[in-house]
């Protein structure tokens, strides 16, 4: 019980960075989102460059396109643990370069909602999930 009341209070304290974080992530993702589902030139070629990239160097992607699914997800699990999850959790404990790292993602979220052949992937629920 006592635990739980200490969680909670830590959640509570930090609610302005959580939505500060929140606020951050949203713009450049939403911008990104924006400027792709119209066209931009800028944007869509940086979406091309960094999924190409990631298609032709990623175990995770190299594995998959393989038909080696297994180790597809043990890869693409490593890879969230140790490049992603274990740096941004050091990277947080700093003040700004988590808002940096946050704003990276989200314009990265939102370049990828078109494919390669830079059609919306909101156009059926399916590709929109």
């Amino acid at each position: 019980m006592r635990m739980g009341k200490s969680i909670l209070l830590t959640i509570t304290s930090c609610r302005f960075y959580v939505f500060s974080i929140f606020i951050v992530y949203i713009f450049p993702c939403s911008t990104g989102i924006l400027l792709v589902q119209n066209g931009n030139h800028f944007a869509l070629s940086q979406r091309d460059k960094i999924v190409g990239l990631a298609v032709k160097n990623d175990k995770a992607s190299l594995e998959y396109q393989s038909d080696n699914k297994f180790s597809a997800v043990l890869f693409n699990f490593t890879g969230n643990v140790f490049i992603s999850a274990i740096p941004q959790t050091l990277i947080g404990l700093a003040v700004l370069p988590p808002y940096l790292t946050v704003a990276y993602q989200g314009w990265v979220g939102g370049i990828v909602s078109v494919d390669g052949l830079h059609q919306s992937r909101f156009r059926n629920l399916k590709s929109t999930a």
